[in-house]
């Protein structure tokens, strides 16, 4: 149930702070990865998959908003010991 939670809150977030160009033609989504450390925090954002007209840019934008502005992560663990792991974030064109 929380791992739930954590997800509609970051869809929440995204749908309030992500807006693609008005202008963009773009139908296939924008694509941004990044590292969640073993504290939790988000360490480096890049994008993956630009589709062009801005999406790219905005999509960056609202993740890295996340990044300053967010809540941390809950990182992953092996071994009862948690570890840096990798999220790829889909942001279609909305």
């Amino acid at each position: 149930v929380a791992r739930r939670s954590a997800e509609q809150q970051l869809h929440t977030y995204l749908r309030e702070h992500y807006r693609a160009p008005a202008k963009a033609k773009a139908t296939r989504p924008a694509t941004v990865a990044f590292h969640v450390e073993e504290d939790g925090s988000m360490h480096h954002l890049r994008l993956v998959k630009d589709p062009g007209h801005g999406v790219g840019k905005a999509a960056l934008a609202a993740v890295r908003d996340l990044a300053v502005h967010g809540e941390r992560w809950r990182p992953a663990f092996r071994e009862g010991l948690p570890v840096r792991f990798e999220v790829f974030l889909h942001l279609p064109v909305a």
